[in-house]
């Protein structure tokens, strides 16, 4: 009797043991999808292009807005680019709706370009045709909404004693 209850609980644990095992696995290669989904590998960050482009397109999409111009390289050869952009409520969080971006529309756009060679890459900043700017590093990106948090406008730094070293000079005592 006691060798069955032992082996029943040893193939208990190990179908446990399994069990979890794939749950851990499952988790895992799940989480790789959304890695490569956010890789800025393919492009080139130490380069910014830039063209003064047509619009040819502009998909007003989660989780990427995607962006296609048309311009005229150095040869008067025209070239289609298609850039990736900003989240949505990035882009509200600029001031901007779909209604901003229209088929026809003049822009300066400025891309880091795919290490590939393909014409594309991801959006650095758009100067659109009525002045306003479109750029990853505009206020908001990253951060909470403007107004939401924070000390007030004029509050100054932080207050006496908090930062910075301690009274009479060395280090922070952690």
């Amino acid at each position: 009797m006691h060798s069955l209850t032992i082996r029943c609980y040893a193939e208990t644990m190990n179908m446990k043991t399994a069990h979890s095992l794939a749950a851990a696995l499952s988790m895992l290669l799940s989480a790789v999808p959304a890695l490569a989904h956010h890789s800025a590998a393919g492009v080139d960050e130490t380069q910014t292009l830039s063209a003064d482009a047509t619009l040819k397109q502009f998909s007003w999409s989660a989780p990427h807005a995607q962006i296609v111009v048309t311009y005229r390289d150095a040869n008067g050869k025209d070239i289609d680019v298609s850039v990736t952009s900003f989240a949505p409520g990035i882009l509200i969080r600029q001031g901007f709706s779909p209604k901003d971006f229209r088929r026809g529309d003049k822009i300066k756009l400025y891309w880091h370009p795919n290490r590939n060679g393909s014409a594309g890459g991801i959006l650095s900043k758009i100067v659109a045709a009525d002045g306003r700017v479109l750029s990853g590093e505009a206020p908001g990106i990253g951060g909470p909404p403007p107004g939401a948090g924070g000390p007030p406008p004029g509050a100054g730094g932080p207050p006496p004693g908090a930062g910075g070293p301690p009274p009479g000079g060395g280090s922070p005592p952690y």
